[in-house]
């Protein structure tokens, strides 16, 4: 995750936002609002050093997230598996729908 800053010419004030990048199936790269901050300006009041701040807040963010990304799989030890094409393929593309998404 990353802190966003938007700049509008039309008001002049810039918006801060936290982002999370990702890339779509073309693997385009593409991001995704998380969280809306606020204006740059009236955040300066409260936080002197508000883009810092901000910018820790994201990092945090993105570490939490890392450390709750998991994935469970549960598997029967004592279940039989025949090694007919069709599951192994199956199998296969179970497997490698799973290892892109992390």
């Amino acid at each position: 995750m990353f802190l966003k800053k938007c700049h509008s010419k039309k008001t002049g004030r810039t918006q801060l936002s936290i982002a999370h990048g990702y890339r779509n199936l073309n693997g385009k790269s593409k991001y995704r609002i998380v969280q809306t901050i606020g204006y740059l300006d009236e955040l300066q009041k409260k936080y002197p050093d508000s883009v810092a701040r901000f910018t820790m807040v994201a990092k945090q963010m993105d570490n939490e997230r890392m450390v709750n990304k998991s994935l469970g799989v549960v598997l029967d030890a004592f279940e039989a598996v025949s090694s007919t094409s069709e599951q192994c393929v199956l199998t296969d593309a179970v497997v490698n729908a799973i290892l892109h998404k992390l």
